[in-house]
């Protein structure tokens, strides 16, 4: 469930500096977000030995680093945030957490009380 809410909250970050107009006064902030996101994702993809979407995911935390920035031009920044987006949400589907299976009970569901 956690990863779950850091990738919506990536991609809808990520979105909103896309279409909103004052996003470059956030763009450190946008940053921080993905590239924990991306660190977070990554650490699952390898839990889950994923190497594809690790090696994704570690692409993607270089790219949206806070700390050492790629300059990159305003087109080409525009389209890897739109591709990191839709990289997240798919994400969403592909790296799914498995569910937890309860434990079986020693006794049956039909012994009750009975003695040895």
């Amino acid at each position: 469930m956690f990863t779950k809410v850091i990738k919506v909250v990536a991609a809808l970050a990520l979105l909103a500096g896309l279409f909103s107009h004052s996003a470059a006064d956030y763009r450190k902030l946008i940053f921080a977000v993905v590239w924990m996101a991306a660190l977070v994702v990554l650490a699952q993809a390898f839990h889950r030995t994923n190497y594809f979407w690790a090696a994704v995911f570690l692409a993607m935390a270089c790219l949206f680093n806070p700390i050492l920035p790629i300059a990159l031009p305003a087109s080409t920044g525009l389209m890897l945030e739109m591709a990191a987006a839709i990289v997240f949400m798919i994400s969403l589907a592909v790296l799914r957490s498995k569910p937890r299976l309860s434990i079986a009970s020693i006794t049956g569901p039909g012994s009750g009380s009975e003695s040895l």
